[in-house]
């Protein structure tokens, strides 16, 4: 029986209206190709991190709790239902920091969006165009909740809640029901069921395994999405308009919540073209001090032996949260520093070497190097490192907008070089590059079972 509860408010109402539309309606073409490198660099962190702890985890649940189905479980052999599927892949998307991010929100909407998506346009064999709408979808959704939560940027980074699993959550419940072709009513309960499932607490960051985390801001907001969608199509009624009245979500969550920011711009500014695409596969602070470090060695052709000193300025809450995650060497800025330093260059492989990193923290770390906070910085992804050479000289190189980032955006080639880096060693060159180029013609393809059907066949069982 249908609920009786009042009409919505017209805010909410609109939002349901645009997530029933938008997989209908066509994308500019320039959003489509950033929806596009933003899907593949998630497939890239999926099967990369089907080999990291938090993607073995989730795995070995799916083979032993899993019902049967034939939604893949990238990297794994395994297939089982779509909402398995997803918290599988949504946990090996966020299994270490390949991941994007969306600054603005202090999420991570790829990593819970993308799966989602690819479970349910999978089962229900949607053309590529259709999952890259609901993908574009879902990034507006989820952030525009997060930004009506907490319209100042500074509220947000100092927020204790979990702000990546809530803008996951909307976002990939927003994406799913696009696709299904759920009716408005149909997702304004859905909106309100999300709601409910919200958890957001920030103790994950304890989490040194980055299997808690994975869960907590991939692999729980695919599931759950996919959870409440499939209630609500069976039938499941609820609070027609969670965003108002007494009381009401933003109020509960929110810090000076503005519900206006949920439709502002919905149509014309799409959000995954304000999400950063990771050029290195570290936590989001260590991206501009190694960009910025790389930048001096390169132009003066520094090497290890001829540099005696690192020095670097970061925000204070960036400063924090790497002092925060020492035991965790995707994200301890020193060690990764000491790396680039080492090898001159960045790699995958020595920011998740665990001997490597143990070996460097047992020995006392890199004394050379130095990072301290900069009260008179700006809370955003910025940093300025000098380097001081065994002569006495001084290099300075500062980085307001690093590179990956809307303002400073990664070409085709570099987010294609850095999807090749994560998936080779797992898929194998060739595979990689069929499924680097089936992601790149998601526009043309008809069926999207033919990546899906590639991403199976590509599969290797974990060691």
């Amino acid at each position: 029986m249908e609920s009786l509860a009042a009409a919505p408010s017209p805010i909410t109402a609109r939002l349901a209206d645009h997530i029933a539309g938008a997989v209908a309606t066509p994308l500019p073409a320039a959003v489509t190709e950033v929806t596009i490198h933003h899907i593949l660099d998630t497939v890239a962190a999926c099967v990369s991190g089907s080999r990291l702890a938090a993607g073995r985890a989730a795995a070995a649940f799916v083979l032993e709790s899993g019902p049967p189905g034939e939604a893949v479980v990238i990297g794994s052999g395994l297939t089982t239902d779509p909402l398995h599927a997803a918290l599988a892949n949504a946990m090996a998307a966020h299994a270490d920091e390949s991941d994007d991010s969306h600054e603005l929100t202090k999420s991570h909407p790829g990593c819970s969006i993308v799966p989602s998506v690819l479970a349910t346009a999978g089962a229900a064999r949607r053309t590529g165009a259709e999952l890259v709408r609901a993908v574009a979808l879902g990034y507006d959704i989820g952030c525009r909740v997060n930004l009506a939560l907490w319209p100042s940027f500074e509220a947000v980074r100092r927020q204790p809640r979990g702000t990546p699993g809530i803008a996951g959550m909307f976002g990939s419940a927003a994406a799913t029901a696009g696709l299904r072709g759920l009716e408005q009513r149909r997702i304004r309960y859905l909106l309100s069921y999300v709601a409910q499932q919200v958890a957001g607490m920030n103790t994950w960051k304890r989490d040194t395994e980055h299997v808690e985390k994975a869960y907590v801001l991939g692999g729980w907001p695919a599931f759950g999405a996919l959870f409440a969608v499939t209630v609500v199509e069976a039938g499941w009624t609820g609070v027609e308009d969670v965003f108002a009245g007494e009381p009401n979500f933003l109020d509960i969550v929110g810090s000076d919540p503005e519900p206006a920011r949920l439709v502002e711009g919905l149509g014309t500014r799409f959000e995954v073209t304000r999400t950063h695409i990771k050029r290195h596969a570290v936590g989001s602070p260590a991206q501009a001090p190694i960009q910025a470090l790389l930048a001096v060695m390169e132009e003066h052709d520094l090497a290890d032996s001829e540099i005696a000193r690192v020095e670097v300025s970061l925000p204070r809450i960036l400063a924090e949260t790497v002092q925060r995650s020492r035991a965790m060497p995707d994200i301890n800025l020193q060690y990764l520093l000491a790396t680039v330093v080492a090898d001159r260059r960045f790699s995958f492989s020595a920011a998740h070497d665990l001997e490597r990193f143990r070996a460097w923290d047992a020995a006392g770390g890199d004394g050379r190097i130095e990072v301290a906070p900069d009260d008179t910085m700006e809370s955003r992804r910025q940093a300025k490192v000098t380097v001081t050479t065994v002569d006495g000289i001084r290099h300075d190189s500062r980085v307001d907008r690093v590179h990956g980032s809307p303002e400073n955006p990664m070409a085709e080639s570099d987010v294609v070089a850095k999807a090749a880096d994560l998936m080779e060693p797992v898929l194998g060159e060739i595979a990689a590059s069929r499924v680097i180029r089936t992601v790149l013609d998601l526009e043309t393809i008809d069926d999207i079972g033919t990546l899906t059907s590639l991403l199976a066949a590509a599969e290797v069982a974990p060691a």
